[in-house]
């Protein structure tokens, strides 16, 4: 295991990924499972995203009580972390951990993951305020690139102030066969925004069948919008893709073209989308229909 702990600032500049050994401690595991930790870092102004990939051999990453304040990302994706898991059985975990006034010229703000067969990605209490980005997800991307993958797992996530120019003002998740989404927890939009297109908090779409999504636990989206459809939320499934959707809802003060609040589309014929909990829609708009 590699662990890098501190509990001081970094100014980093190109590329700060795993080989730019910053911490002032470092420490060595033999270990069968290769793991590296990124443990109470503070990050500040970084011009190069914090990257984490299966081409280094590593395992299972952790990214646990860190920060990450005004950093940015023109030339790639992730304005803050950057992950790009091709090889199978790798571990994504981030935790914990808050972004601020992140920003990136491609997609995800703050974190942009490529997720690749049998390999999982989990994020958990986390916040973000004031991050962007040029093309989707102004807070998290996260794209599914082959199937059978062991899932993305969201738990507990706080957006404030988040928007993009495409899809997914606070998250936008694109997956593919054999795989599971979980939303569960609790979760925050406030105030975010597509400004172009759809899912001004969550865009979600599911682009081939076989593969199930799942919502649990609270939902709130406050004085979100999106140009085209779903201010708050944005959801799309093909045939044969089983939706569970069992949580409190709450969309207020929501706008959009079409869907103020939300916006379901099922396309092709399979398992049906399954409600319950409670969905309340105040205030929401939508001026095209």
């Amino acid at each position: 295991m590699i662990e890098f702990w501190s509990n001081v600032r970094y100014n980093l500049t190109p590329r700060s990924d795993l080989l730019v050994l910053c911490s002032p401690r470092l420490k060595y595991d033999s270990l069968q499972s290769l793991t590296a930790t990124y443990y109470n870092q503070n990050y500040y102004d970084l011009t190069s995203p914090l990257y984490l990939s299966s081409d280094l051999d590593i395992e299972q990453y952790i990214v646990r009580n860190c920060s990450f304040t005004n950093c940015s990302n023109y030339q790639t994706q992730g304005g803050a972390i950057s992950s790009s898991v091709t090889n199978g059985g790798v571990i994504i975990s981030i935790s914990n951990t808050s972004f601020v006034s992140c920003f990136c010229g491609n997609d995800g703000g703050a974190i942009w993951i490529s997720v690749g067969s049998g390999s999982k990605v989990t994020i958990e209490d986390c916040r973000m305020t004031n991050c962007h980005s040029a093309k989707n997800g102004g807070g998290i991307c996260i794209v599914q690139h082959s199937t059978d993958i062991q899932g993305i797992e969201l738990k507990d996530i706080q957006m404030f102030n988040c928007t993009c120019q495409t899809s997914g003002g606070g998250i936008f998740v694109e997956t593919h066969d054999n795989s599971t989404l979980s939303l569960i927890g609790d979760f925050l939009f406030d105030n975010c925004s597509s400004i172009n297109s759809d899912g001004g908090g969550i865009y979600v779409q599911q682009k081939q069948p076989m593969h199930s999504i799942q919502m649990q636990g609270n939902f709130t989206f406050r004085n979100c919008t999106s140009r085209s459809y779903g201010g708050g939320m944005y959801m799309q499934g093909l045939n044969q893709t089983p939706v569970a959707i069992n949580c409190t809802l709450l969309f207020w003060n929501c706008t959009s073209g079409y869907g103020g609040g939300l916006r379901l589309i099922y396309q092709g014929t399979g398992q049906a989308t399954h409600f319950a909990g409670n969905f309340t829609f105040e205030r929401c708009s939508a001026n095209k229909g």
